[in-house]
């Protein structure tokens, strides 16, 4: 039977010959190439929309996924295409609106975070790819009634399983991605022996080694440990891929570390979980890790232009004046009804500032009771205070009603009486 005459069109690719390699699972490496125009044409349609940062957010992590999903569902993307879709939505991100290349202030790698651990969220390619292609390599492990396996078993482990199988001779592109991501599957699918050693002594090493798996007659089912469901989900498998990035595990290049990211994760949880804006959400985040541009900043960068702050002209224009050091700013600060104040404190930066006031909050259990009364604004920031008032606010309105004899209950254990 003869394909349509649109069927090459539509699916960006070739015909070839019944038992072709490049058949067996899916298409030649000519279709990836076309991924990175693809990309690039409809990032360039948005670029006439005046799409703010956290628009661009938005906007870019379904393209992250609409364009190469169905690939890399299949297939392991080379290193050079995945670093020119990531350049590309780099490019994006961080420019302006005509398309001219901005300034980079945070590496791709590091927006592709989790946003409680200081990014945006965005879908690391790489490690996307190999959860998706060990998903496959799962359905092949669960699936040993379907084509497919059927297909690989007499082709590639004949007198073995697909955990245990070789490359093989001439393999096709479809199972050299696939052992790809069988590489995900195996971690963890043993004993680690070395890290046994390391915390057990003497003869307790020998014993925990030779734990069976069960004592009882049943067959032994294959098991993903990362969820709670024992079933491989995509989701729990890029958070296991995205750990072996960082270890240097895929590209054999490890990422460095906070000394203290514990303290870092709970900042950025109090940040997003913030009720307000995104975009100010995403104006605090710029803020905290000090990429706002600044004409100090920008004078790092190369650029020149005077670093003089034009509000006050009292001194360098950094995000440290802005916000704290302008004598202007300070009284702003000190106005406000949380009366806050900018200087004298043990901080040197905006961040030290930040986490300077969620500490104080902390240390009062951060309750705080604001009520407009008579256009003023009251002030409550210890948690004792704030429960007496929130029992005398309670009290009030029975009284209102002539009921002289309440009953109140409360979880303070400083007021708890009938």
């Amino acid at each position: 039977m003869d394909p349509a005459p649109n069927t090459c069109q539509l699916l960006q690719g070739s015909v070839v010959d019944a038992g072709d390699k490049e058949c067996e699972l899916g298409f030649s490496c000519r279709f990836l190439v076309s991924l990175k125009e693809r990309v690039d044409n409809r990032l360039k349609g948005w670029k006439g929309k005046m799409l703010s940062q956290s628009g661009k957010e938005v906007m870019i992590k379904p393209i992250t996924f609409a364009i190469p999903m169905f690939v890399m569902n299949c297939f392991k993307l080379p290193v050079d295409i995945i670093d020119s879709l990531n350049s590309s939505m780099t490019n994006f991100y961080w420019g302006n609106t005509e398309g001219e290349r901005g300034i980079h202030w945070k590496a791709w790698d590091k927006l592709c975070d989790d946003k409680f651990e200081g990014g945006f969220g965005f879908k690391d390619l790489e490690s996307m790819n190999l959860a998706l292609l060990a998903k496959q390599g799962w359905r092949v492990l669960t699936r040993q009634a379907s084509l497919l396996y059927k297909r690989l078993k007499g082709k590639y482990f004949r007198r073995s399983s697909f955990l245990h199988a070789k490359l093989g001779a001439n393999p096709s592109f479809g199972w050299r991605s696939l052992l790809e991501g069988r590489k995900e599957l195996i971690q963890g699918g043993e004993w680690n022996q070395g890290e046994v050693e390391r915390v057990l002594v003497g003869e307790d090493v020998r014993r925990v080694l030779s734990i069976p798996l069960s004592r009882r007659d049943l067959r032994d089912r294959l098991i993903w440990s990362y969820t709670r469901l024992e079933n491989y989900l995509t989701s729990s498998g890029y958070k296991c891929a995205r750990v072996m990035h960082k270890r240097g595990e895929l590209r054999g290049k490890a990422r460095g570390e906070s000394s203290n990211p514990t303290c870092g994760n709970n900042m950025w949880q109090q940040v997003w979980k913030l009720r307000i804006p995104p975009r100010l959400k995403q104006f605090l985040w710029t803020c905290l890790y000090n990429i706002l541009p600044t004409k100090d900043r920008l004078r790092k960068r190369g650029m020149m232009v005077d670093p003089t702050y034009v509000f006050c002209k009292n001194g360098v224009e950094t995000l440290t004046h802005i916000f704290l050091d302008c004598p202007f700013t300070s009284r702003l600060w000190v106005s406000t009804s949380l009366t806050l104040r900018t200087s004298g404190g043990p901080w040197h930066s905006f961040r030290g500032w930040w986490e300077f006031l969620q500490a104080q909050l902390h240390d009062t259990g951060g309750d705080e009771i604001l009520e407009q009364q008579r256009g003023a604004f009251l002030r409550v920031q210890s948690p004792l205070v704030a429960d007496a008032y929130a029992i005398r606010q309670g009290l009030q309105l029975p009284w209102k009603f002539d009921y002289r004899t309440v009953e109140l209950e409360t979880d303070s254990k400083p007021y708890q009486f009938t």
